[in-house]
């Protein structure tokens, strides 16, 4: 079974990290190596991306100030904006693609600020010209899915901040935890002081079980049990389904019981993982790059019919996400799991809403399927996923892909 995807690292990988690794395993080090790698003068290790989101509000914006979001987006960072107590003010994407769109809110107050969620990777580029995000008082980047490089970082102005995680699912995955970069010493130093109150006391039992679980899910992603344990998974989710169990939505009540990733401390073995992928980075954003190109150029000559194919990207992306119609979309993911692989479709369209005031999103969340796209995949690997959506017998008298 082919894996939706896969931690940067295996398990002999992670066994040397944890026995053999010359790092020391300290906040101040691995801090220090990002900044020096992406030429940035703060790097600040954080419980997650999510963390830095709302913290970062909560210090630069007035309590009255609006914060502009896209719809389409993990609910997490909905979440974060909502916990900072600033109102929150959802976007449609563009109707070619999954970012934000940000010619599609007129804004009067002085007093706002913007977080450009860059969903599987995909990059903000001309739109940081447009009015909207040139006249916000705080631009937060959200590159939590990215493999950031210095070209990235210098997008960077002011009080800008950008975030990436560390997170299950991740680019740069270490099993939890984030980083916030911005050029603003006030900033940072903020948010070293507010992660320093947050995080917990570090015992060693909790960081004897992160570490367990760490090792579990990694061995839990190699392929010969990959496959079991997600069917099992899946069995779980439809029987929670059948009780009458919802998933969280994005305009769940927010309470007072803070999961994990607003207050855990990191192992040393997750330092030493960070500090290798950081240290790796730009060959696994060279080889998911290379893998793009295989996708994009096997899959082609059915992109515009039944396929829409994403836009090039000279950055590594988290997954190859694809659009097909909304008819086709399931019965393809049975089609690809019946061939032993697995894929995503990130994100849910938020359940609060209502289609008609995002109808970009909407019809994108019935249509985007991710494919695996990491620097494990062999060629061969993605020849086998390309030849198998070939394979599909696409619905074309009924349904095409949205122009």
């Amino acid at each position: 079974m082919i894996p939706r995807h896969r931690p940067p690292f295996g398990l002999t990988s992670l066994l040397k990290q944890k026995l053999l690794s010359p790092l020391s395993g300290s906040l101040t080090q691995l801090e220090q190596l990002c900044a020096d790698s992406l030429a940035i003068r703060n790097a600040v290790w954080l419980p997650s991306a999510r963390y830095g989101i709302c913290r970062t509000i909560e210090h630069v914006l007035n309590d009255s100030a609006d914060v502009y979001c896209p719809a389409f987006t993990c609910q997490v960072v909905h979440e974060a904006i909502r916990r900072s107590g600033r109102s929150l003010q959802l976007l449609d994407c563009r109707p070619d693609g999954f970012l934000m769109n940000v010619n599609s809110a007129p804004v009067d107050s002085a007093d706002y600020g913007v977080v450009l969620s860059e969903v599987f990777g995909h990059r903000f580029q001309r739109e940081l010209d447009s009015a909207l995000i040139q006249n916000a008082r705080l631009r937060i980047i959200d590159m939590a899915m990215a493999i950031p490089d210095r070209r990235d970082l210098r997008r960077l102005r002011d009080q800008d901040v950008a975030v990436i995680s560390f997170g299950l699912g991740k680019s740069l995955y270490s099993g939890w935890g984030g980083m916030a970069f911005t050029h603003d010493d006030i900033v940072a130093g903020y948010l070293r002081r507010s992660r320093d109150r947050s995080m917990t006391r570090q015992q060693f039992a909790r960081s004897f079980l992160q570490e367990t679980a760490l090792g579990i899910r990694t061995a839990a992603h190699q392929s010969a049990v990959y496959g079991m344990l997600r069917t099992l998974s899946q069995r779980r989710q439809a029987s929670a389904a059948r009780a009458g169990h919802q998933p969280a939505t994005s305009r769940a009540p927010l309470t007072d019981d803070l999961s994990p990733e607003w207050w855990h401390r990191p192992t040393k073995l997750s330092l030493r993982l960070t500090a290798a992928n950081i240290r790796r980075a730009a060959e696994f954003e060279r080889r998911r790059c290379e893998l793009a190109g295989i996708y994009s150029r096997e899959l082609s000559r059915l992109d515009g019919s039944v396929l829409r194919l994403p836009a090039t990207e000279s950055h590594g992306l988290s997954h190859y996400s694809i659009r097909t119609s909304s008819l086709n979309r399931d019965s393809l993911r049975q089609h690809l799991w019946s061939a032993g692989i697995d894929t995503a479709t990130l994100f849910p369209f938020p359940a609060d809403c209502h289609p008609a005031w995002f109808p970009h999103t909407s019809r994108l969340c019935s249509e985007i399927i991710n494919l695996p796209l990491s620097h494990q995949l062999t060629t061969s690997q993605v020849g086998q996923i390309c030849e198998q959506i070939r394979a599909f017998p696409f619905a074309t008298s009924v349904c095409k892909v949205a122009a």
